[in-house]
């Protein structure tokens, strides 16, 4: 004779119901907050460090000192050699002036080709000669003056006063003539060293110039 195995009946009360709708509820809260701590905050987060190049090593669109001659050529593009030095020239219309940049010289070399990896030495921006349109065979570039002017603000041609208001951030200047100068240096280890020097011609800007030694 067959005997038939009852299986155990389970009884669901109100408090099993809830336990399993708690389970379910807990488990994506307890992933999702597994997720949340494994995303770092924003004080984690690594900052990049702060860039030590001052104001007035900014002309052209680069940092003299810092920046390379690859990089020169992606803002301004291929600049036209300049006669007698390492260095290139470009023309920028608009402001009615001429960009000029030079490099380290080499000795018994003064036109020794530059490479891509060269620093910027000095960069400058000289006002053309009245009733010029600058040199047809030196490429022209495009701008606006807070992109390619020094510290985004001065360009030949500016008159003092504008200069003056673009300045009065700066430390005081030395003045040697027609020549006003500012200088700044990097913090240590580096030491490095700029100057700025703006020249002035029947009180407007003629030339603006940036060397690091």
């Amino acid at each position: 004779m067959k005997r038939t195995v009852r299986q155990p009946v389970k009884h669901h009360t109100p408090a099993t119901g809830l336990a399993r709708r708690t389970c379910a509820f807990a488990g994506p809260v307890l992933v999702g907050a597994a997720l949340l701590g494994a995303v770092p905050s924003r004080s984690q987060i690594a900052r990049p460090a702060p860039d030590p190049t001052p104001a007035i090593a900014r002309i052209a669109g680069i940092r003299v000192g810092v920046d390379t001659f690859k990089a020169l050529k992606a803002r301004l593009g291929s600049g036209s050699p300049m006669k007698g030095s390492r260095g290139y020239a470009w023309t920028w219309r608009a402001a009615r002036c001429v960009i000029r940049a030079t490099f380290a010289s080499v000795p018994d070399a003064p036109e020794a080709p530059v490479f891509d990896a060269d620093i910027v030495q000095a960069v400058s921006l000289e006002c053309m000669p009245p009733g010029s349109s600058g040199d047809p065979n030196c490429p022209e570039v495009h701008g606006y003056v807070r992109e390619l002017g020094w510290m985004g603000a001065v360009i030949p041609g500016m008159p003092r006063s504008k200069l003056d208001a673009a300045v009065r951030r700066l430390p005081r200047c030395e003045q040697h003539g027609e020549e006003l100068i500012w200088r700044a240096s990097s913090p240590a280890p580096h030491g490095q060293r700029w100057a700025a020097v703006v020249r002035i011609k029947d009180g407007k800007v003629a030339s603006v110039r940036v060397a690091t030694p």
